[in-house]
């Protein structure tokens, strides 16, 4: 996947203004300067894919197309404040409706392990720091992609995140042996299903009426590993309010390798169908920005 190099954007400048918005003014200031911000990238930043995304895919007419793709770009900088704002300890400004926690709950209970499985469709920062409500330690699988002065000064700031982080590096397979003792020891695992690299592999999906590739990883860890999975998402519905949602846990049962690995494949493909469902419900949280479709 060359078009994305699993670096988040933004500048520390940036994030100390918001930061000290959100501290010592009003978070509502801050979601004000999200409006010039949002313009700011509407103007200056490639936007071909995401004009593609619903010009061509959600069959907006042109001029809905161009405003969906700023509004885009404003719930992204309203769920990037969201993230701060919580983490940095006023989860207390936001409410929440949680919706099949308890598959979550039975599935830690089992003391087998587990993998909860996002996407970069809402806010997937909240969604882990949510995750404290369950009883069992929580390990977020991420690339070690964010610029770490950037990491490091939100960190400094908000005292750092809830769960545990399992950074996956360059020409590095350390993630793996985490992963694997985390599984082992009855955990859970956090991870996207809907970014990889390119030597990852993946299958091609149908989704919004195109092909696109997605990570086997997950499917292959939960088959491996022999854990169930479940598909979870926290999604903005107003500016103080958050849906969160996670499916049945679901499990690919140990038969011969053939068969594994057609399951792993049509998990996969399930997987596609559920995200599009919840992305074509709320078609301004879809935050891929680069050629996801591969088109030319």
């Amino acid at each position: 996947m060359s078009e994305w190099d699993g670096k988040s954007k933004g500048t520390p400048l940036g994030y100390k203004i918001i930061i000290f918005i959100i501290k010592h003014i009003h978070i509502r200031v801050a979601y004000f300067f999200v409006w010039f911000i949002a313009l700011y990238y509407y103007l200056t930043v490639n936007k071909q894919y995401i004009y593609f995304f619903y010009h061509t895919l959600l069959h907006f007419k042109p001029l809905k197309a161009h405003i969906s793709v700023y509004r885009n770009y404003l719930v992204f900088g309203k769920s990037m404040i969201d993230k701060i704002a919580i983490i940095s300890g006023n989860e207390n400004s936001f409410t929440f409706d949680f919706e099949g926690e308890n598959h979550l709950h039975d599935m830690a209970n089992t003391g087998k392990g587990g993998i909860i499985i996002g996407a970069h469709a809402g806010n997937w920062e909240i969604a882990g720091h949510l995750l404290k409500r369950i009883n069992k330690p929580v390990h977020v699988v991420m690339y070690d992609g964010e610029r770490s002065n950037i990491k490091e000064l939100i960190e400094e700031v908000t005292g750092g995140t809830s769960f545990n982080l399992i950074l996956i590096k360059d020409d590095d397979l350390s993630h793996i042996y985490f992963i694997s003792d985390a599984l082992r020891n009855g955990d859970l695992i956090a991870m996207h299903g809907d970014r990889y690299r390119d030597d990852s592999k993946t299958t091609e999906c149908d989704f919004f009426g195109m092909k696109a590739d997605f990570p086997l990883g997950p499917f292959f860890l939960a088959s491996q590993f022999d854990v169930p999975f479940c598909f979870v998402s926290t999604m903005k519905e107003s500016n103080t309010h958050y849906h969160f949602h996670s499916t049945e846990p679901l499990k690919i049962e140990k038969e011969d390798k053939e068969l594994v690995a057609q399951h792993v494949h049509l998990m996969a493909k399930y997987y596609a169908t559920n995200l599009e469902k919840t992305v074509r419900k709320y078609p301004y949280q879809w935050f891929n920005y680069y050629n996801f479709w591969k088109t030319k």
